[in-house]
């Protein structure tokens, strides 16, 4: 898919994948391969009860060439400089510390590798699952930098076009 958002994306696959889609539908070429298999959408966000949706999909709709989409979004107060999580950051950083240029480049960068760790957390638990399940699939995190959660399901959507939705709410 064409990516449109500012996102960190990371994909990973169960080590038989490629030989379970290769030897699928023979007759076929790889192009018309890709349109046999299916594209599932997860929305899961720090709050525990999403990840229930990971796994109802992996307990009762998870098949064998299965491309696992896990989107996600970093929290708009988390980019925000003058929010209240960035102000505690500052205050464990230095007690003196001020806003200045360095002091965001800092929470930056280091807000980028929490998201890259996250995200590999992430990967790490699904392929784990893939081993307990017995599934041969392919999974890809995406984690946007869009700030407003209607509007980047909405995204995620228009980008993976998936066969198969799976959301869950309280």
């Amino acid at each position: 898919p064409w990516i449109r958002s500012k996102s960190i994306i990371l994909t990973k696959q169960h080590p038989e994948y490629d030989d379970y889609v290769s030897a699928s539908f023979l007759d076929i070429s790889m192009e018309q391969k890709s349109k046999c298999f299916r594209k599932v959408f997860i929305y899961i966000s720090n709050r525990e009860h999403t990840w229930t949706s990971v796994e109802c999909y992996f307990k009762y709709f998870a098949r064998d060439g299965d491309h696992l989409i896990i989107g996600t979004r970093i929290p708009q107060e988390m980019l925000d400089p003058y929010s209240v999580i960035f102000k505690k950051h500052m205050k464990t950083a230095s007690s003196t510390a001020t806003l200045s240029a360095n002091a965001k480049l800092t929470y930056y960068e280091d807000l980028e590798q929490t998201c890259e760790d996250a995200c590999e957390d992430v990967l790490k638990y699904i392929y784990y699952k893939t081993f307990v399940y017995d599934k041969k699939i392919k999974f890809t995190i995406n984690m946007s930098k869009s700030g407003d959660l209607k509007n980047c399901v909405e995204t995620f959507l228009k980008e993976y076009d998936p066969h198969l939705i799976l959301i869950t709410s309280i």
